[in-house]
């Protein structure tokens, strides 16, 4: 015999807030792409510690689309190597310029962007509650997530093609810098943002519309 009350209180038990539901949905898919497709990586590492050389899998797209060697720039970040190459010679030109380059985040390995993704769906909802303005993923629309992080599989971090840079204007500052490019209100800048602004692209990096400090081979 059913019980109707028990079977609704079930369900009650059972729900759960739109966000996080999408947000475990999209990450289980990315696992069951990773696992589907896992002979790619045969040979590759996927733990978090990652050591000068090492072979790891990249993703784009959500999936797994082969393995790179990554290359150390410093500060323990590593990138794709031809791609660290180009860093390397963007650093030594700041250097001469009387600019210091220090990199921040490179490659990021799935469990590294699945934690960082999490905890910024987690600020994002918390602001939004708070009626503070959040960002919203173009992979995942209707996520709320703070500061800016793609999700899962989608980052140019985990095909070694992107790197963070410290140019001294912080994720606290995100909106203010928005604001100043947009002519409303002061400009936020920085020496080494100025010089970035100048000279990445003399060596194939572009800056990620969103973010002072993001910097990819193709803006993303």
């Amino acid at each position: 015999m059913r019980h109707p009350r028990k079977g609704k209180a079930v369900l009650g038990a059972l729900r759960v807030r739109p966000a996080f539901l999408y947000a475990g949905i999209g990450t289980g898919l990315l696992g069951i792409a990773y696992l589907l497709r896992r002979p790619l990586a045969q040979g590759a590492s996927f733990v978090t510690d990652i050591a000068q050389g090492e072979v790891v899998v990249a993703y784009d797209g959500g999936v797994p689309i082969g393995t790179i060697k990554l290359k150390d720039v410093g500060n323990g970040v590593q990138l794709e190597e031809s791609v660290a190459d180009k860093y390397l010679a963007m650093a030594a030109a700041a250097a001469k310029d009387g600019i210091t380059l220090t990199p921040v985040s490179g490659f990021r390995s799935m469990t590294k962007q699945t934690a960082l993704w999490t905890a910024a769906v987690a600020k994002g909802t918390a602001r939004k509650a708070a009626g503070l303005a959040v960002a919203y993923s173009r992979h995942m629309p209707g996520i709320p997530h703070w500061p800016p992080t793609a999700p899962p599989g989608f980052s140019n971090h985990q095909r070694g093609h992107a790197i963070d840079i410290a140019v001294g204007i912080t994720s606290s500052q995100l909106d203010a810098w928005k604001r100043g490019l947009e002519g409303k209100g002061p400009k936020v800048t920085t020496k080494i943002y100025e010089w970035l602004e100048a000279n990445a692209g003399r060596f194939g990096f572009k800056r990620l519309a969103s973010e002072p400090w993001h910097f990819s081979t193709d803006g993303r």
